[in-house]
């Protein structure tokens, strides 16, 4: 609202859209006084074009020597917007995020007083690399799309150009098999001296290596390329796929990319066939997200002796069948296990217990699961989160686990046959907040 008209009794509000979606002007607003209004007017709100709408001042570019060549620094003045900066710098907006993702974290905030980098296609500012984000836990929730990775120039150039050209053609390769959509703008000539490490999705290392390949709620619809498409990203730990419409199977291949650590495909529903048994290979995987595909067969015993670093496993919604290893008690740095919603049989082992003494949150809910819940689960003492719910399992609840389940704050075993009383020790559980038995 610019001022009240007191005489005329109506509000004079300014168009907050800018020149970039309409044009400059204010709006005349009367609340319950139709004598007030224009004849034609209507619903008390006329839109009122400024006959000479005051021009902006030119962009305060101004060099900088802190910032390479084909830099500068732009200084926001009242007024300015986004995408209006960038459409008068002459900068894609994707652009000036990205090489403001510091400046710019709050994207409500107004710009002006702020001082914005303003590079030529193919040059970035140097940066600092950011800190490494501790993997979150695996719930269904989306996530914000990855921006890419900004690295200073002379460490990009410090590359070997053969290094750079390899991994240019992974990542082109990466693409032709991943984006059948055509979503994706990475071609050779906007990666013209490494320039990779500024493509959308990509983050790389301090040196100009990829290191991560990310996205989330992207559209590409293409399928996962066979491991030798990605020989050449020798520091690629991690690859993220999350609802981005792919279909086809998990490649028995990329079993061999043995420097991966995090791996998340999820949320496809156009995944489908089973985890493949040579996955053992990727025996330096710390997170492991597969939940919400289609994916189906059993779960191989090997995982557990080879997935020794193993963290954050989520398996959960697809259709996997049959029993759950008692070979997986091997995976003792687990700290989360989903596997709800499959079609898992059998019985829980007992060796489970004291094999995943840091274990927080394991969800088994919706299964098929039979016989009783191993009074030796006492041994997970760290345990916040068990969900069995839903299940086939029987026999009484030993009154072991109220003493050692000192941490557990939301337990479900509903839907199930179990027996006999509530024990009284599980009153030593007193940081439970939620307990279904029905």
């Amino acid at each position: 609202m610019k001022t009240y008209d007191n005489v005329n009794q109506f509000w004079i509000a300014r168009n907050s859209w800018g020149p970039g979606f309409a044009q400059e002007g204010s709006f005349k607003v009367a609340f319950g006084v139709a004598s007030v209004l224009s004849p034609g007017d209507t619903f008390g709100v006329v839109f009122k074009p400024s006959l000479a709408a005051p021009k902006r001042p030119p962009p305060q570019l101004a060099a900088a020597p802190t910032l390479p060549n084909g830099c500068s620094y732009y200084q926001a003045v009242p007024g300015d917007y986004l995408s209006g900066v960038a459409d008068r710098v002459a900068v894609p907006v994707e652009k000036l995020l990205l090489d403001n993702r510091d400046t710019l974290r709050d994207l409500d905030s107004p710009l002006a007083g702020k001082r914005l980098a303003v590079c030529s296609i193919g040059v970035s500012p140097a940066q600092p690399a950011p800190a490494p984000v501790p993997a979150p836990a695996p719930a269904p929730a989306p996530s914000t799309p990855p921006a890419a990775s900004v690295v200073a120039p002379s460490l990009v150039r410090s590359l070997p150009s053969d290094s750079r050209t390899a991994q240019l053609r992974s990542l082109l390769g990466f693409k032709a098999a991943i984006d059948r959509q055509g979503t994706l703008a990475w071609s050779a000539e906007r990666a013209a001296n490494a320039g990779y490490c500024s493509f959308f999705g990509i983050t790389c290392d301090t040196q100009g290596n990829v290191a991560k390949i990310e996205f989330n709620q992207v559209k590409l619809g293409g399928t996962l390329p066979p491991a030798s498409v990605l020989r050449d990203l020798t520091a690629l730990t991690g690859v993220e796929l999350d609802t981005t419409g792919i279909t086809g199977t998990l490649p028995t291949d990329w079993g061999v990319l043995t420097q991966l650590q995090d791996l998340r495909i999820c949320r496809n529903s156009g995944i489908t066939g089973t985890l493949p048994r040579t996955w053992a290979g990727l025996a330096r995987l710390k997170v492991l997200y597969l939940y919400m595909n289609k994916l189906t067969g059993t779960l191989s015993p090997e995982f557990g002796t080879a997935w020794l670093a193993m963290e954050l496993l989520s398996l959960s919604t697809n259709s996997f069948m049959g029993p759950l290893p008692r070979e997986w008690a091997g995976m003792s740095r687990l700290r989360t296990l989903h596997l709800y919603d499959n079609r898992l049989t059998g019985t829980l082992s007992p060796g489970f217990g004291f094999a995943w003494p840091v274990m927080e949150n394991l969800l088994l809910s919706n299964n098929a699961l039979t016989g009783p819940l191993p009074r030796e689960w006492a041994g997970m003492g760290r345990l916040k989160t068990l969900y069995l719910n839903t299940n086939k399992l029987t026999g009484t609840l030993s009154p072991a686990l109220g003493a050692a389940w000192t941490a557990i704050e939301a337990l479900q075993l509903s839907t199930n046959a179990f027996t006999g009383p509530l024990p009284f020790e599980w009153a030593g559980m007193g940081r439970l907040k939620t307990l279904h038995i029905t």
